[in-house]
């Protein structure tokens, strides 16, 4: 059976525009999601073939045509989820498939997407590989009432399976499909899960709050696989990755023993665990190159109200120390959670950070500060906050929209702060990479399924906004030109 694995595209310019400007940033190209990589993986592994494939509903025809599929596998982050819905309404136009959903959107909102559409057959919640196994290996005819983990139609009436129990051993299922699929910069997990409590995150709801490591010696077989793909630089996509001394040790120990040392390693970690002087020690002797850290916020009720476990004062701890590593430090500060009626003291507060972060910065150690706006996601303890309430909206669920319910008068302010951070930031980078992440956007319009001259004055009228008219006026018309993708 050929089976194509679907990742949706919010731009159709996605794979031209963005390969072009991520020889400058590699971060604005988004690799293929581990997720369908790894169903993908399972397929293959029980005799199917599969074709994974970046898709926007405009560029599914030629798809169809080309690989002519029996089954379709859609993925959906809760900002794609629109265009997965687009893409699999083209599909059932084209040919008639079962098409299965799943991803992080749809475990938390399943019987909601049953009961608006009728496109997709199945919709898959949680974790998928043993799921999609069962799924693929019934027998002819059978139910799948049976496979715990799916929620589908029956008539008029939605049928849920239950929930399916978290994988317990993460080593027994295969690699994620790499070949016919390139990167930029390949990603791999050590873990899954967070062990954190974060009010805001759909991490700990959509995994249990556990966190499970992977056996080291797996974890280094698939970097060693990934070198011999050609790959020189890696990044670890753990939500924190997992920075238990122990760990670390043995990884490096079997970086070392594989010669896998002398590829560049980035991660993501958790603030309090990367403190440690030892910790640092070994990221540095394993070569990371870059470390994302959430410090959210320079707002210590902030931290209080969400269970961060983090404060100002260990903040101030983290820059002091990792400011003499050889890292490139990705910050994230998240800015409309912040106490935004006294618009002063906030600013006053963001100086305080940014003049910290450039007080610190200097050496070998690289500061990139990423201001970003917090979305209550669909999963989080916090997604009643969301002004989102229209499928036509999803794709605002962007790191510089606001989309918690404020008044008109605070949103004023949030966006104010907000571009206020954006222009401290941009001190970080290089020159010109304010303007330069403008004319992506604006290029992206290029492709716009509207007339030459309507392209063109959308182009002009974006530009005159960021570079004249100030940000606010820019993202408004960002959010007016968003149903255009």
């Amino acid at each position: 059976m050929k089976i194509l694995f679907v990742n949706p595209l919010i731009e159709p310019s996605s794979t031209i525009i963005q390969k072009i400007f991520s020889v400058v940033d590699e971060d604005l190209f988004s690799p293929m999601p581990l997720g369908i990589l790894y169903l993908a993986a399972v397929a293959e592994k029980n005799g199917h073939v599969s074709f994974v494939e970046n898709l926007h509903f405009t560029t599914v025809k030629k798809a169809l045509k080309s690989i002519k599929p029996d089954l379709v596998a859609i993925s959906a982050a809760t900002p794609h989820y629109p265009q997965s819905e687009k893409i699999a309404i083209e599909i059932k136009k084209l040919i008639d498939v079962p098409i299965i959903l799943g991803g992080y959107y749809p475990t938390f909102q399943w019987r909601h997407i049953l009961e608006e559409t009728n496109v997709f057959d199945y919709v898959f919640i949680g974790e998928g590989e043993k799921t999609f196994e069962e799924f693929l290996n019934r027998k002819a005819n059978s139910g799948i009432d049976n496979i715990p983990g799916i929620a589908y139609k029956k008539g008029s009436k939605i049928k849920y399976t239950g929930r399916r129990k978290l994988i317990r051993d993460l080593d027994s299922l295969p690699f994620p499909l790499r070949s016919g699929v390139r990167f930029k910069v390949p990603i791999i997990l050590a873990s899954r899960g967070c062990f954190k409590n974060c009010s805001f995150c759909t991490i700990k709801n959509f995994y249990g709050g556990k966190l499970r490591l992977r056996n080291v010696d797996a974890v280094i077989d698939e970097i060693s696989q990934m070198k011999r793909l050609g790959y020189k630089k890696i990044f670890f996509r753990d939500d924190n990755f997992p920075l238990n001394k122990g760990y670390l040790s043995k990884l490096m120990g079997g970086l070392r023993k594989n010669n896998l040392h002398n590829l560049e390693y980035s991660l993501m970690a958790d603030l309090n665990s990367i403190m440690d002087s030892e910790v640092l020690e070994l990221l540095k002797e394993m070569n990371v190159t870059m470390v994302s850290v959430g410090v959210q916020s320079t707002d210590e009720a902030f931290h209080n109200c969400m269970q961060t476990n983090i404060s100002l004062q260990k903040i101030k701890q983290f820059l002091k120390r990792i400011c003499v590593y050889p890292f490139t430090v990705r910050v994230y500060l998240i800015v409309n959670a912040l106490e935004i009626h006294n618009v002063p003291k906030i600013k006053k507060d963001i100086d305080n950070f940014f003049d910290a972060l450039q007080r610190y910065s200097g050496g070998n150690c690289r500061f990139r500060p990423v201001p970003f706006m917090l979305d209550p996601f669909p999963g989080c303890d916090i997604s009643g906050t969301s002004n989102i309430d229209k499928k036509e909206d999803m794709n605002l669920y962007r790191a510089e929209f606001c989309n918690i319910k404020n008044s008109l008068q605070c949103e004023k302010n949030i966006e104010d702060l907000f571009e206020y951070c954006i222009k401290r930031s941009y001190s970080f980078y290089p020159r010109g990479y304010g303007v330069y992440r403008v004319l992506l956007y604006a290029c992206s319009l290029l492709l716009c399924d509207v007339s030459v001259g309507h392209r063109v004055q959308m182009i002009a009228n974006l530009v005159y906004d960021r570079l004249v008219a100030g940000y606010s006026s820019y993202q408004s018309r960002k959010r007016m030109y968003e149903k255009y993708f």
